[in-house]
């Protein structure tokens, strides 16, 4: 069972270290898109 508070903490510190955080972009899996990589623990 996913516990729903962490990944609310997780989304929540994702969202400020990426887009909101001018977080690392990486090479996108579709081209054209941006994404940008975040990672918390293992």
């Amino acid at each position: 069972m996913i516990d729903l508070e962490a990944l609310k903490t997780f989304l929540k510190n994702s969202a400020s270290h990426t887009y909101a955080g001018d977080g690392k972009e990486i090479t996108p899996q579709r081209p054209g898109f941006i994404e940008l990589e975040y990672q918390d623990g293992d």
